[in-house]
């Protein structure tokens, strides 16, 4: 539990900011990828999911961002948030290295639901707007789901999972809307050093922006995954699995980057193999599968492109991994 300690200060200066940084959602978005989605998002997590399988993000990407999030999190916020200018400051390796998992996140899976995630950021913060206008800022606090307590002081409580005591310090909370959180809000403090070692406070309350009865599965209906013409022709998993057998893969992989068993992979191999798409070939114990030249053509790809291309993206997962051991 996260309990903020307000200031009268502190409340006469929050306010709210319903431009979220698309990265910052995307940060968000990396929990219900990983597990199923939550209420009403179980379609939308099964597709995201085949559209990421498209391009060089594996489950051990997601599981890295997820975990470099509280150090992501400011960085966007101070850079992208009301007072920032849209440039990250200096950051660690692993920071930035969470930032181009974060952006291809976003090109994949996001940018083709941007206009739908800006209008609900746009509605909740209205709905927001309106109860503090109405009822006063603590009780458009509480609306969120967090808790106002009196006494000495006001302390606003909020389950976010963390342990912590933080105080705006005169500054007043940011309120920012997220698509991607379901129950409860999400607190993200930090400090900028300043050259006169006076170094400035910042509180950001993230809150879910959905509304009783709004889903992902509604709110996120449009998001683009694989080939679309391709997709209709051989279906979507299938032709995902064919782009990435411009290199070999085994069954055991293509099961790990598309989030499903290896039964659903040997089932859709099969039927690719049998339409003369993909060969397969033994390894000691794996199995190899690999797009043959009609695959390629299949695909609207040069023959040398397509078969180099993954190859440098092999290459570049092989160094984040290098890097991952290394930090």
């Amino acid at each position: 539990m996260s309990r903020i300690h307000l200031s009268m200060e502190d409340v006469g200066r929050t306010r709210m900011h319903c431009e979220t940084p698309v990265l910052v959602e995307a940060v968000l978005a990396v929990g219900p990828l990983r597990g199923d989605g939550g209420r009403g998002g179980e379609n939308w997590v099964r597709r995201a999911r085949t559209a990421l399988a498209a391009v060089p993000v594996v489950r051990s990407d997601l599981e890295g961002t997820q975990r470099l999030a509280p150090a992501v999190l400011p960085a966007l916020l101070e850079a992208s948030g009301p007072e920032g200018d849209g440039v990250p400051g200096p950051v660690t390796e692993e920071v930035r290295w969470a930032l181009s998992v974060l952006g291809c996140l976003h090109r994949t899976v996001l940018a083709p639901v941007g206009a739908g995630l800006r209008g609900q950021h746009s509605t909740a913060g209205g709905r927001l707007g309106r109860t503090m206008n109405l009822s006063g800022v603590l009780a458009g606090l509480e609306s969120l789901g967090a808790r106002v307590h009196g006494g000495e002081g006001i302390v606003l409580s909020v389950d976010d999972g963390e342990d912590r005591q933080v105080s705006p310090e005169g500054n007043g909370l940011v309120l920012m809307p997220s698509v991607f959180l379901e129950d409860a809000p999400r607190l993200v403090h930090w400090r900028v050093p300043r050259a006169d070692d006076d170094d400035s406070v910042r509180t950001v309350l993230l809150f879910p922006a959905r509304g009783p009865g709004e889903h992902l599965d509604t709110l996120l209906s449009d998001t683009a995954s694989g080939t679309p013409s391709l997709g209709r022709l051989l279906g979507k998993t299938r032709s995902v699995i064919l782009a990435r057998l411009a290199a070999p893969f085994s069954t055991g992989e293509l099961a790990a980057l598309l989030y499903v068993s290896p039964t659903v992979i040997s089932e859709h191999t099969a039927i690719l193999r049998e339409a003369g798409l993909i060969t397969t070939a033994r390894e000691g114990n794996r199995t190899r599968h690999l797009a043959t030249d009609f695959g390629l053509a299949l695909l609207g790809r040069g023959i040398h492109a397509a078969r180099t291309a993954p190859h440098r993206a092999s290459r570049a997962r092989g160094r984040r991994a290098r890097l991952a051991e290394s930090a």
